[in-house]
């Protein structure tokens, strides 16, 4: 099953995860669960571990860009009842939330991370298997690149991470038909999480929030998949007939345009 990234960075990021890993099996390390990470501010590059103490010590020759553009972070791997998940944490072990990167970078991270857990989704991990990164890295064929010119945080109304309760305060007093796009949430994941799975073929989720009057606002969900871009339906089928693709997200929102009329502002 193919896992689509819309950015050349992130796809180099997981190269450069699977070379850190493969180096420290290589030299008889034990895996920790816990990689030491560097992170661009500007651009969302990813420095892995293995590299981690000259960089510490010269950070000028060895990675580009003044040392002040990294900060430090720790990627995360972890199994229950067979799935693995990846995360990032701030050196305080909180969950990496982007404070001190920029936009773009931050984009970058995230989509890393998607990426990693959408190909962990796919990945069977049997017993006595390698340990579980070395598993869900090992072929990194499934990994595709986007030739979409245009992303969905590129589009007007992007707002990234944004909880429904931040969207309805942004939206109240807007005219009916405004709306946002933005990441999807704790439920809409899940649903795509399901859809993957049922359907067999990779499923990313987005949220379209609007105002279709003062008092109502509602979410619309958006499904980037191998077929294309569409609303769901409420039918975990994605080849039933009440579905109709649309090629780009421009498209899909055309066709929305009689109560999606204008992003916010």
């Amino acid at each position: 099953m193919k896992v689509r990234v819309s950015r050349r960075e992130v796809f180099d990021n997981i190269l450069k995860f699977q070379e850190s890993v493969g180096n420290l099996h290589g030299a008889g390390k034990e895996r920790s669960g816990a990689y030491a990470v560097l992170l661009n501010r500007k651009t969302g590059d990813i420095e892995f571990s293995w590299k981690i103490d000259p960089l510490r010590l010269h950070p000028k020759m060895r990675l580009s860009g003044e040392a002040s553009e990294w900060r430090e972070a720790q990627m995360k791997v972890e199994q229950q009842n067979g799935s693995v998940h990846f995360s990032l944490k701030d050196v305080a072990q909180n969950e990496f939330k982007g404070e001190g990167v920029e936009h773009l970078a931050f984009q970058v991270i995230r989509e890393t991370l998607d990426a990693l857990n959408r190909m962990a989704l796919h990945t069977h991990i049997h017993a006595g298997a390698l340990s579980p990164e070395r598993e869900v890295l090992k072929d990194l064929s499934q990994l595709s690149l986007e030739t979409s010119s245009l992303r969905i945080d590129d589009m007007p109304g992007w707002v990234g991470s944004m909880s429904r309760f931040d969207a309805e305060a942004l939206l109240r007093k807007q005219a009916s038909g405004t709306y946002l796009l933005r990441s999807a949430d704790e439920g809409s994941s899940a649903i795509a999480f399901h859809l993957s799975e049922e359907n067999r073929m990779d499923v990313r989720a987005f949220l379209c929030t609007v105002a279709q009057s003062t008092h109502k606002i509602v979410d619309i969900l958006l499904l980037d998949t191998e077929k294309g871009w569409a609303v769901y339906r409420d039918n975990p089928d994605l080849n039933a007939v009440e579905y109709h693709y649309f090629t780009s997200l421009q498209a899909l929102m055309h066709s929305l345009h009689s109560h999606v009329k204008r992003p916010i502002g």
